[in-house]
């Protein structure tokens, strides 16, 4: 969703500023900017995102081994969690 939010505001932010240049050249800079900026944050997000299920991923994996420890201490017949 907020993936969505972002893509939808760098649209908006591409169509001012090309609407908004005055020559040929300078609406093609702009729209060159804009698409520079939004690559830019599309991969800054592709970034965040890599970065948080890493993260999430690394959680799992500890609280797993946590529970696998308490089986092994309790002597559980079961120690997979």
């Amino acid at each position: 969703m907020k993936h969505q939010k972002l893509t939808g505001l760098v649209s908006a932010l591409i169509l001012a500023v090309t609407l908004g240049a005055c020559s040929e050249a300078d609406r093609d800079e702009a729209k060159d900017t804009a698409e520079e900026w939004s690559d830019s944050v599309k991969d800054k997000a592709e970034e965040m995102g890599d970065k948080v299920k890493d993260a999430s991923n690394d959680a799992m994996n500890k609280v797993e081994d946590w529970c696998e420890d308490a089986k092994e201490k309790a002597d559980a017949k079961d120690k997979d969690c």
